[in-house]
């Protein structure tokens, strides 16, 4: 049995993997988000309801990276992807805006960020 150590985030999109995109992320974050919704009914009384299942959303964070995986990433804004980092996380989502920061200076790579939100993919084997 094979095994993949990675060093860095790695994403690609669902549908062809031999297109993908890796680069160090500097800050990764998780967010568990269950919606919500509260309703006022008669004499005030306030009940909540709650919808099934748990999503999940990542915050992605990475500096300095090259302009080549910027352009690749605006492709795929609004398109399913998945994500792979170091620490074995495994999502499929899709993230809606990518976020560029220009810099100026020594480093002029740019960094980036986006939001990915978790979508339910069939992976086939």
């Amino acid at each position: 049995m094979a095994s993949v150590t990675l060093t860095a985030a790695w994403l690609h999109l669902a549908a062809a993997q031999s297109t993908y995109v890796t680069f160090d992320a500097q800050t990764v974050s998780e967010t568990a988000d269950r919606p919500v919704d509260v309703k006022r009914y008669a004499a005030g009384r306030l009940r909540s309801i709650v919808q099934p299942g748990v999503g999940k959303t990542i915050e992605i964070a990475a500096l300095h990276v090259t302009r080549a995986t910027v352009d690749t990433l605006r492709g795929w804004v609004g398109e399913t992807v998945m994500f792979r980092d170091p620490m074995s996380r495994n999502v499929f989502g899709v993230f809606g805006a990518l976020s560029v920061e220009e810099v100026v200076g020594f480093d002029t790579r740019p960094n980036i960020s986006m939001q990915l939100q978790e979508t339910t993919w069939n992976e086939e084997v």
